[in-house]
This record gives C-alpha cells, structure tokens and sequence, in this order.
C-alpha cells in the first residue's frame, strides 16, 4: 500500500511538473504597437522567438514614387498579423540559374525552393525577436543582404534568425530597391529629390530610422543598433555608416567579405553616363522627363536590367551619400563610440596557380616585386614545398585577402575613442566542398543550419562552429565585444590580431607573410603617414 501511495504521489509530482512547463512553455512576445499600428508575429515551433514577416518600414515605391525618396508607410487600423512574406525586389532574370545542380554544395542552399515572386513593391523589413516584453532593452542586429545591389532578397534561407536571436537578439532583415530601380542616376530626378541615384541607399537609411523609432515595441533597444550585411550588403553595410541619413543611428556595423575601407564611390557625373546609357538601350532622349520615365511598364525594365549593361553602384550624390569611404573611416574621431567587426572566408578571396614551390615563389614575387620579397627574404618566412604547395596558392591569397581590414583595424583603433574593432578569418569547410567560398559563414553566423537535400552534409563541427558564430555576433552586438562566456578569446584589432573561426577558433596575431604585405599594402594605398 505504501508502495502504491509512494508511485501515486509521484505521478501527481510529474503531471504537476509538466503542467506547469506547458503553463511556462514560450508564448511570445504578443501585440505589439508600432508608430503605423498594433502587430502581431507567429511564434516559432522549434525557437523561443516570435517573428514578424514583411513589416513596412516605408511606402510602396510605385508610380510617383518610382525613383523618388522613400515615403512613410501608412499606418493601419487594428491588430495586422505578419505571418507572410511580401514579394521581393525586382530580380535579374539569372536568379532562376542559381537553383541548378552546379549550385547544390554551394550557392544552391541559398535559392532551395523557387525564388520569391518580385515586384517594385519591396521596402519591407522582417523580425525575429526573442522578446517576450517591450522593456527588455535587447541588443539589435540589422542585416541588409548581398546579391550586388542587383539580386537577393531578405528571407534567404540562409538567413533564418531563430539560433542567432534566441542568443539574446533582435534580428532585422531589410530589402531594398536594386538595381535599376535602385541605382538609376539621372539629372531629371535630382530637380526633384535634391539628389539622383541613391535611392537604394535612401532605402537603407529609412528601414535603419524606422527601427530606430520602433524596435523597442520589439524588446530592442533602439541606442545598440548594429548593421550588418555580407557581399552586397557588406557594401549596404558601409553606405550605412557613410551617409548623414542613417550614421546617427547607428552603434556598431560588422563587414563580412572584408571591409573596403579605403574605397572611392562614383561621382554623380560618372552616375548620369550610366544612366544615359541606359536611356539609349530603351531608345528613349536623354531629356526624357521624369514622369515619362515613371510611366515606363515594369516588364520593359526588367529587359533593361538583363540586357542594357548597367552595373548599379553606389554615388557621392551630396545627399544620401557626401563622401567616399575612403575620406570618411580615415577621419580622425569619425568612429568614436563605435565598434566594429569585419573578415572574409579563408578561400573566397581566389588561389595562385603554381603546381610547384618554385612556380608560387615566382608568383608571390610577381605580385609583391622583388624589392620587397628580397628584403624581408620571402623564402624563410614561409617554407612552401611541392607537397604543400596547394594549400599555400589558397593560404597566401586569403592571409593577403585580409590584409585590407587588419591594416584599417590598427588606423581606426588609433584614431577613435572608445572604440573597438576585431577581424576573422572564417575558416571552416563543409566536407563537401575543398575550400571555404564566398557567403559561407552566412549558414554559421546565423545558425541556420538546417537538414534536407539542397544543404551541405553539415557534422558535429559544422554546428560547434555555428554555435560559436553565433554567440560572438551576438556578443559583438550587445557590448561591442565578440568575446564572452563558452567562446575562445579574440584579441582586438589594435596590434592585425584576426580570429579564424573554426572549431576550435584560433586567434593568431599575424601571418607568415606580415612583413611583406603590411609594407606592399600601405605603400600601394598612400597609408604611411598612418603608421609613422
């Protein structure tokens, strides 16, 4: 009898238990109230994060709007569920190749299933949020996609957010206009907008002020906003931080595929060249004017984006954006205050071509010249045999490859207050692949490793390094900090420190070959009054 009670009683415990689990079980962050109206997200069945699919962030840049400077959203009235994606820019017709076979253990996970239908109705924004109130003051991650400025979308797979926000997170994917729709510069715009161009840019600055004004109805915190993008968007990522628009908004950025630090934009005159270019494919005057232009059918833009040539850029149009990167991260005090984050993939930056020792030594001097080679002697500071020599044509490409972001880490620590910088070198390989390829990190920073046939055969080191990923991004955006509990420590940038994410993650202060780059490479961009 005793026996029995002792069995009853618990049961009684264990149901009571799993009652109050299921009572506690993650229910969300529920309505929340915008400055256009109350939202409402679905939460996800396998991470405790609520998301919302598809927010506007401004008007539909349709019609007048067409080419003009992004608009506020209407708002609405009662409670708006966001449970469905809304289309995606307009995309190049190549899009659909990148759903072949040759794609599948590469850029294949990125267009698993059939891209998104598009249109020019595209400026929404989507969030993951592990919030469960509006007063949880959570750190905030924007990320703006690659693709060019000529394709991609917000909701690629590979940009799942659930692991990465469910790391303490508020994560917001953004599309923009691309391309033509993006990008187009023409004098007949600027006596209208004040500028001519940008408006891909405009685009960027609008969803990062809309976040701004209200991520904290999301649980984020609206003073630690940190924009991030990879390819494309690493450039988005730039334009963030260089334009007025959006520069005040903005705590930290990370640049993934390297950091063009000491990159030039195009001048609006070179701007309007491409545009006229464009206007004598579709055979149409160059004093065309603006509301012709507006009128043009959607369908006879897209033939003018697969066949006219144009090649969207980012302009110094004296609004959206007033200088290159160039002037603006070689400011003294531009960065005070902030932080940053910037490195590449160990292989995405191309490999030399020798087949022996002697033929890379001759292509590393090459490139280098013999001055240089000689006086630091190239031959003892890297040991390449014939037996190695395949790994060195790719080694010595990405150590050079990062070489751009180590040497701006050292200007920028030096010349900001109270600001931070870190470099990585992404150097895990999926076993179905021989190197690291550009956009890889994308599946690990953000955790979306997922099953199924289109992925790589992910391993138990795959996901150990996601998860490394994905505390270090999370880290570096609540405190400007990668480094923090169950992760290996990251020196800062201060001295060319990088950490090469892999597992384990190693971080090394330097390269075989430092002597010989760090020289070539101030030399080659008019650095040396840096680094008297």
């Amino acid at each position: 009898m005793k026996k029995l009670l002792a069995l009853m009683l618990a049961l009684a415990m264990l149901l009571g238990v799993t009652a109050l689990a299921e009572d506690e079980a993650f229910q969300g962050i529920g309505v929340v109230t915008t400055q256009l109206g109350q939202a409402q997200g679905v939460v996800d069945p396998d991470y405790n994060v609520t998301i919302f699919k598809s927010i506007p962030y401004a008007a539909p840049p349709v019609g007048e709007l067409r080419w003009a400077a992004p608009q506020d959203a209407e708002p609405w009235e009662g409670v708006q569920l966001f449970d469905t994606y809304k289309d995606a820019a307009v995309q190049p017709s190549y899009i659909s190749m990148f759903k072949d076979e040759m794609f599948k253990n590469g850029w294949g996970g990125f267009y698993k299933n059939d891209t998104p239908t598009n249109s020019e109705d595209c400026l929404y924004l989507n969030i993951v949020t592990p919030a469960t109130s509006s007063d949880e003051s959570l750190p905030v991650l924007v990320w703006f996609h690659g693709g060019g400025y000529a394709h991609g979308w917000s909701y690629e797979p590979e940009f799942d957010a659930q692991a990465l926000a469910e790391k303490g997170v508020v994560v917001v994917t953004v599309g923009t206009r691309l391309n033509i729709f993006g990008c187009l510069a023409l004098p007949q715009f600027a006596d209208e907008n004040g500028a001519s161009g940008n408006w891909m840019v405009m685009d960027i600055a609008k969803s990062i002020e809309w976040v701004y004004n209200n991520i904290s109805a999301f649980g984020g915190d609206p003073e630690r906003i940190n924009v991030a993008g990879q390819s494309g968007g690493n450039g988005k990522t730039t334009a963030a931080l260089v334009s007025p628009l959006s520069n005040p908004y903005i705590k930290g950025t990370v640049n993934q595929s390297t950091l063009a630090a000491f990159s030039t934009y195009k001048t609006l005159e070179e701007a309007y060249e491409d545009g006229y270019a464009v206007l004598d494919y579709l055979g149409l005057p160059h004093d065309v004017s603006a509301e012709e232009l507006r009128a043009i059918p959607e369908e006879t833009l897209r033939d003018a984006i697969d066949n006219s040539g144009f090649q969207p850029s980012i302009i110094i149009d004296g609004k959206a954006i007033t200088e290159s990167p160039r002037d603006f991260y070689l400011r003294e005090g531009a960065l005070n205050g902030r932080n940053m984050m910037a490195g590449l993939v160990f292989g995405e930056s191309g490999a030399y071509t020798a087949t022996t020792a002697e033929e890379l030594y001759a292509q590393i001097r090459e490139q280098f010249g013999d001055e240089l080679c000689d006086k630091y002697g190239l031959e003892s500071l890297v040991e390449i045999t014939d037996g190695n020599v395949g790994y060195y044509n790719t080694a010595i490409k990405a150590w050079y490859g990062l070489e751009s972001t180590r040497i701006y880490g050292e200007i920028m620590l030096s010349q900001n207050e109270d600001a931070n910088f870190y470099t990585y070198s992404f150097g895990r390989i999926p076993q179905s692949t021989e190197w690291g390829w550009h956009s890889l990190e994308l599946w690990y920073m953000f955790g979306s490793l997922r099953p199924g046939d289109y992925e790589n055969d992910w391993t138990a080191h795959d996901y150990a390094t996601a998860d490394a990923c994905t505390r270090y991004w999370a880290n570096f955006c609540a405190s400007g900090n990668p480094n923090g509990y169950g992760v290996a420590e990251w020196a800062d940038g201060a001295e060319g420190a990088f950490m090469f994410l892999d597992t384990p993650a190693v971080c090394y202060t330097g390269t075989p070959l430092d002597p010989i780059f760090h020289e070539y490479f101030i030399q080659q961009n008019g650095l040396e009054a840096y680094f008297e």
